[in-house]
């Protein structure tokens, strides 16, 4: 394994590890993957797919991977399957070089031969994951939330008001009607450096994120001592997935961005953003 800083602890077992021009990518053998920064300092460490079905949240099994394109942009295919249900999921990882980011697009196959209820998918922290951000404390980070970046990038000035201390209790971020392409980013006090989450396509699911910040007294890795990226129904009901039917989730595109002005902070998403829709 590459060598890190040693005061963050990242994915100590990888099936995979690939530095490129700014970001280390690491799956583990649980399926769990990280987007870091080349240092391994800055980014998300060690999430993981779940899915409530039927009442019950298991976490996917990672059952095969494979790697395309290294080249140019790397692209890993994952399988997973959930204990005790007919479900597979398919996710399709592109970690980007022009711009430097990663997009995350999840596909699920009900292979039983009834229909399953989807309440909601999660990418979820386990193994003490979640957002690493160098050694700053979690009092000194900030969260800003947008329901629309294409909005706020007009409106937005250096010191936007929208970010807020990362909250104490468990917060949910998101679940408003102006939820068209929503957005999370973690920053510094001084908004400067950034991790970018935000949404690329809104199908019929759409994305809210629960946090909640760890003891600043505990050391940790994780800023957060509860992280979960979480889509559902657009109403909030139940999906029905046929027998058979597969359905596709909202891609999701993270960046970890050096950028001392909101303005400039959706700038990559927004050009990627208009790309798939192409």
């Amino acid at each position: 394994m590459s060598d890190t800083n040693p005061q963050i602890e990242i994915v100590s077992d990888c099936l995979f590890e690939k530095r490129g021009p700014g970001w280390l990518f690491q799956l583990a053998p649980n399926g769990a993957i990280s987007y870091l920064s080349a240092d391994g300092r800055i980014g998300w460490r060690s999430l993981a797919p779940a899915a409530a079905i039927e009442g019950s949240l298991p976490r996917g099994q990672l059952a095969e991977w494979k790697i395309n394109g290294e080249q140019t942009e790397l692209t890993l295919t994952l399988t997973f399957r959930y204990p005790r249900q007919p479900m597979i999921e398919t996710m399709t990882i592109h970690l980007l070089t022009g711009p430097i980011a990663m997009t995350v697009e999840r596909v699920l196959h009900n292979v039983g031969p009834v229909p399953l209820k989807l309440h909601e998918l999660r990418m979820l922290a386990v193994d003490a994951g979640g957002i690493l951000f160098a050694d700053e404390s979690p009092a000194n980070l900030r969260c800003v939330y947008v329901g629309n970046p294409q909005t706020a990038q007009q409106l937005a000035g250096p010191h936007d008001p929208s970010a807020v201390a990362l909250p104490q209790p468990a917060r949910l971020f998101g679940g408003s009607e102006a939820n068209d392409s929503p957005s999370i980013a973690f920053c510094d006090a001084q908004m400067t450096r950034f991790l970018l989450e935000a949404t690329l396509r809104r199908d019929i699911f759409t994305h809210l994120w629960q946090i909640r910040t760890r003891d600043p007294q505990r050391a940790q890795p994780s800023v957060l001592a509860e992280y979960a990226a979480i889509a559902r129904p657009n109403p909030r009901q139940p999906l029905l997935l046929a027998a058979d039917e597969r359905q596709r989730l909202s891609s999701l595109f993270y960046q970890v961005k050096m950028e001392p002005d909101l303005k400039a902070l959706y700038g990559d998403y927004l050009t990627d953003q208009n790309r798939t829709r192409t």
